[in-house]
């Protein structure tokens, strides 16, 4: 006999999923080819959280049915195990998706020479400058393409949905053949034995983990679409789930408890609504290309990847020297904050604060107005980098350089006047710079600001144009 409380219990449910649920499966599916939905492989998004939805109704029926075996096995194992591998099977083919493209990425940058090798970087700055120890070569060299990348890139395969879709199909029969082996087993008793219940919370338990590891293998993957992010909530949610509906709640008697319904009710319809309403909600703020804007660039830049895409992209335009100071110059200011942390350990914060006092005052380049000549040279400067960036100023900077870059004249004239203060001045003009540089960690942010500037409004968005920079806003 069905109680009056499991039927409001089953009158909410329904209730609940024929409205609201309703509507944010006909919402997902009505934007089905919109970014960022398409890019979810919503098919399979579609029967995770169908088999998510009917979790708490296989509860409730093993709740009716408290003797069966069958009954407890279908709503233990069947939908919660399929709903797991389900996101397992995402998380899978969001990293392929990732490797595949990283892995076309540095083959095809290897190819085009953006990949650019510490021979080749060592070459072009020997000449200039002779007197360089070599020790900054490294701050342009690129990872190149492994094994694990050249075995992405022969394989398409592993990136396609049918593929993905097969291997969850073949999930869901090991977890038919996992019930029908416990019922055998289990054939005649009046419960599940603790042992079965054990076994089931642990594969669950680890499955979510292995979620976790997977992520974590992700590094620094650009998630502009919020796909990690997703998972990784899902994830979260199921194992606290998982953790209050076994070890919070108490048994109350019996398994399937109405409390443990109501618990793994309010659990699916969270992860549910995270895979399906936010990817609504953020196709309707988005558009299908990601447009650029204000310090998006910057961010991008940070992943390794678009990176090392970016600079292939620019050196078929000839202009790969931007992306080779950007990098000379993020690996200077890190070199530096290092010694500083070094100093501030053995000898004190006095050195220190100077110096983190003259980079936080000039922590904007281009709100500097100050008109002064730099007639201290580098003084200030840490032995450590007195030749790190004279070969960057060698490389890049200096009128003849190997990579010289595309920066105003007087911004040009404060760094020779800080490089080389007693350069004669054939042209006559008045050697005395119009821009104050001081020597300190930032000493290259105004010049970097000048290039992003021109990159951030004409390359850069030509370059988030293209089909591999779609893949790379999304998987970088």
């Amino acid at each position: 006999m069905v109680s009056h409380d499991d039927l409001a219990q089953l009158a909410g449910f329904l209730a609940y999923d024929c409205t609201v649920q309703l509507a944010m499966v006909v919402a997902f599916v009505r934007r089905w080819h919109q970014t960022p939905i398409r890019e979810r492989y919503p098919k399979i998004v579609l029967v995770i959280q169908g088999l998510a939805i009917v979790i708490p109704y296989g509860y409730w029926v093993a709740g009716q049915y408290r003797d069966s075996i069958l009954a407890n096995l279908v709503a233990s194992v069947t939908f919660n195990q399929a709903a797991l591998h389900g996101e397992l099977i995402r998380v899978l083919l969001l990293y392929c998706n990732w490797r595949r493209t990283r892995a076309n990425v540095l083959l095809g940058a290897a190819d085009t020479g953006a990949v650019v090798t510490k021979r080749r970087v060592t070459a072009a700055i020997r000449d200039p400058h002779p007197g360089s120890n070599g020790k900054f070569d490294d701050v342009l060299q690129r990872q190149g393409a492994g094994r694990v990348d050249v075995f992405f890139a022969r394989h398409p395969t592993l990136v396609r949905e049918a593929l993905w879709f097969k291997v969850y199909l073949i999930g869901m029969a090991a977890d038919l053949v996992v019930v029908a082996a416990a019922y055998g087993a289990c054939h005649g008793m009046s419960a599940l034995p603790d042992s079965f219940n054990l076994f089931n919370n642990t594969c669950m338990l680890l499955q979510l983990l292995i979620v976790f590891v997977v992520i974590a293998h992700l590094g620094n993957c650009n998630d502009a679409f919020h796909i990690k992010f997703e998972i990784t909530a899902n994830a979260i949610l199921g194992i606290a789930g998982n953790l209050v509906a076994n070890y919070v709640i108490p048994p109350g008697g019996g398994a399937n408890t109405t409390l443990q319904r109501l618990s793994a009710w309010i659990v699916t319809r969270t992860t549910i609504a995270v895979s399906l309403f936010m990817p609504v909600y953020w196709a309707r703020r988005t558009t299908l290309r990601i447009a650029p804007e204000y310090g998006r660039m910057d961010r991008l830049l940070t992943v390794d990847v678009i990176r090392i895409a970016f600079t292939a992209y620019l050196e078929k335009e000839f202009a790969v020297e931007s992306m080779l100071f950007y990098n000379a110059r993020h690996q200077f200011t890190k070199r530096w904050s290092t010694l500083l942390g070094r100093q501030a350990q053995s000898a004190g914060a006095g050195t220190t604060t100077v110096a983190t006092a003259s980079a936080t005052s000039h922590s904007d380049p281009s709100t500097t107005t100050t008109i002064l000549p730099m007639t201290a040279g580098l003084i200030s400067m840490p032995d450590e980098l007195l030749d790190d960036a004279d070969t960057i100023y060698e490389t890049f900077i200096k009128v003849g350089s190997p990579f010289e870059i595309n920066i105003s004249s007087g911004l040009r004239r404060a760094y020779e006047a800080l490089f080389e203060p007693d350069r004669p001045n054939p042209s006559g003009e008045d050697p005395t710079p119009t821009i104050w540089i001081d020597t300190d960690i930032r000493m290259f942010d105004r010049a970097w600001h000048e290039l992003r500037s021109m990159l951030e409004h004409a390359a850069f968005r030509r370059f988030l144009e293209g089909d591999i920079a779609a893949d790379l806003v999304k998987m970088g």
